[in-house]
């Protein structure tokens, strides 16, 4: 009944964790596909405005990282949201550069490109079981407790039946 499109699959999952934590009755079945680059998720979303290989377009948003929502991409759209944070990779690195105490510490490659080594720590921690993804998601969401509710009831009124 419902789309989410968004960028990769780590958003992916952090919506099915945020989702998950709705507690009034989701009325519609939804399904989150994660495409690859803002770029090409909104556009996706805009050719089934006109095609409707998914749906209408009222049944369709787009979901992306944080980091951009100040571009036109994401300011100019009704349809297109961020969440909290950059991304989830990103400031799991900076809470991890500040050294919170609540993230382990593991060896990871430190080379390369901001995102190459936020998502290279993401995987580190993941792949060396000292924390799950959704531990990861929890230690963020009680980072930015405010804005991780706006953006949850955002969700929770696209997935939701309400009465007019």
């Amino acid at each position: 009944d419902k789309y989410i499109l968004t960028e990769d699959d780590v958003l992916k999952d952090y919506l099915k964790h945020i989702i998950s934590k709705i507690e009034a009755p989701i009325f519609y079945q939804f399904k989150i596909i994660y495409i690859g680059g803002s770029g090409n998720v909104v556009d996706l979303m805009k050719r089934n405005e006109q095609e409707r290989f998914f749906s209408s377009k009222e049944n369709v948003i787009t979901v992306l990282d944080g980091d951009q929502s100040k571009y036109r991409i994401c300011r100019k759209n009704e349809k297109v949201y961020a969440t909290p944070f950059q991304s989830i990779e990103k400031d799991l690195k900076k809470h991890y550069d500040n050294n919170d105490l609540d993230i382990p510490r593991v060896e990871f490659s430190n080379i390369g490109k901001e995102k190459v080594v936020a998502k290279n720590l993401y995987k580190a921690l993941i792949r060396k079981k000292e924390m799950s993804n959704i531990e990861i998601f929890d230690f963020l969401n009680s980072k930015k407790q405010k804005d991780v509710e706006i953006f949850k009831n955002i969700l929770e009124e696209f997935l939701s039946i309400r009465c007019k």
